[in-house]
């Protein structure tokens, strides 16, 4: 399975991407998709039911991740753009 960086922004940014789109940055190299979460170091004001579904999703994202960690309030995830399982 192939995964894009505007696929997986998408994805995330889906519950409501007025305040998502703020807090969700995502870079990506030639093998890697990087997904930062900085909802924590930007403050922003978004609604509970946004968060949970947010968090859902970050979630179902980090069983594909080789790698998924918080470091100095934002939450890191690295996907491999392909599966190779």
């Amino acid at each position: 399975m192939v995964r894009s960086k505007q696929t997986i922004y998408e994805y995330l940014i889906e519950p409501s991407p007025l305040f998502l789109k703020q807090v969700v940055e995502i870079a990506e190299t030639k093998e890697y998709i990087l997904v930062q979460d900085t909802r924590e170091i930007k403050k922003r004001a978004i609604p509970d039911q946004v968060i949970q579904n947010f968090e859902s999703r970050l979630q179902y994202l980090c069983r594909y991740t080789c790698r998924c960690q918080e470091y100095d309030g934002v939450t890191y995830l690295l996907i491999p753009k392909t599966n190779d399982n």
